[in-house]
């Protein structure tokens, strides 16, 4: 679970059954853009971004992924994310975990 002081977020733990079913995005299927994303004190926004797959997010919050900006600190990925016409939400996990919205 996410430390005290961290948002939750829906969908947390993250969902068994990925990768989503084929096809997506369907017609009329609501795209999830992600706003922002941190890993440690990164900006790594346009690298997550590469991950989203029509409503879905999944990315390993590791080192050889996100890169290393800060070496020896254990770092989170928080990343705020929205879909059309609803509120930001925010998902927080830790170094070496996957999040997966």
């Amino acid at each position: 679970p996410p430390q005290q002081g961290y948002p939750p977020h829906q969908g947390y733990p993250p969902q068994q059954g990925y990768p989503p079913q084929q096809g997506y995005p369907q017609q009329g299927y609501q795209q999830l853009t992600v706003l922002s994303a941190v890993y440690g004190k990164r900006d790594v926004t346009q690298k997550v971004a590469q991950f989203v797959n029509g409503n879905n997010l999944r990315v390993s919050a590791t080192n050889e992924v996100l890169s290393d900006g800060w070496p020896g600190i254990k770092k989170v990925l928080s990343v705020t994310y929205a879909y059309p016409g609803q509120p930001p939400r925010v998902a927080i996990v830790e170094e070496g975990q996957v999040l997966s919205i």
